[in-house]
């Protein structure tokens, strides 16, 4: 927690500078702390069973579809560790996105493309069209 947030839960009469000091002098040291998006051990464990459920089936009659909201972003919370021990990570929960990405991959193809804004259904429908409707020839059938 930074300083100014430990004196508000403490009510303490001191000073940002003077908690910085003592934790320096206790050999703490300011660093901005890693991100690391938490897992979702439901979306992990629905990918495993699709994939035991399927490892017998022939690959090439399936299309699979993908998007991602993708956002780096710096959270900018400096965190005190103590020379020589692990950098301390910073976990949140999700990356919200402004670079918006849609992919399809199938046996002898892929196509990936930037779209803007949230998909509903139109929206997904749209972008399918458009992405699959030049690979018509190299899908198949489907």
């Amino acid at each position: 927690c930074t300083a100014a947030e430990l004196l508000s839960l403490t009510n303490f009469n001191t000073t940002e500078r003077t908690i910085q000091l003592y934790r320096r002098s206790l050999g703490y040291r300011p660093l901005k702390s890693l991100v690391k998006v938490k897992s979702n051990n439901i979306n992990e464990e629905k990918r495993y069973q699709f994939a035991a459920l399927h490892h017998h089936t022939n690959m090439k009659n399936y299309i699979f579809e993908d998007e991602c909201y993708v956002d780096l972003r710096s959270t900018q919370q400096i965190v005190w560790y103590k020379r020589g021990e692990p950098t301390p990570t910073k976990e949140i929960s999700s990356l919200r996105a402004h670079v918006n990405l849609i992919g399809f991959i199938w046996w002898n193809g892929y196509v990936f493309r930037r779209f803007n804004n949230w998909l509903n259904t139109d929206s997904y429908r749209e972008i399918v069209n458009e992405a699959l409707s030049g690979n018509l020839s190299k899908l198949n059938g489907f």
